[in-house]
């Protein structure tokens, strides 16, 4: 329920609500761009581009947020299995591109 309130206010709410939302997913990218950090994955990459990263796992997973809880509830349905695929697939690009990424 709460992700439904969150993908619906981050682009149509209250100003505050906006505001607050930005607030909260700007923290979970901190958040974790310091475990990334911590785990030494993309050691080279400096905390601006980790934190970009992180920005766009954090950004796709809340926008897949409302495709998962709109599916059905038997969770091996084919629908759902098409979907858990392409939200893999999303983050895989993300992580091989971060892998590729170099610093200017």
């Amino acid at each position: 329920m709460h992700f439904l309130f969150v993908a619906g206010e981050r682009s149509g709410g209250a100003p505050e609500i906006r505001a607050a939302i930005r607030s909260e997913v700007t923290h979970f990218t901190h958040e974790m761009a310091a475990d990334l950090r911590a785990i030494n994955l993309f050691p080279a990459l400096s905390t601006e581009s980790l934190q970009m990263i992180c920005g766009l796992v954090v950004n796709t997973m809340l926008n897949a947020a409302t495709d998962i809880l709109d599916l059905p509830a038997d969770a091996d349905s084919p629908q759902a299995r098409e979907q858990e695929a392409r939200f893999v697939k999303q983050l895989r690009l993300i992580f091989l591109g971060a892998m590729a990424w170099k610093e200017k």
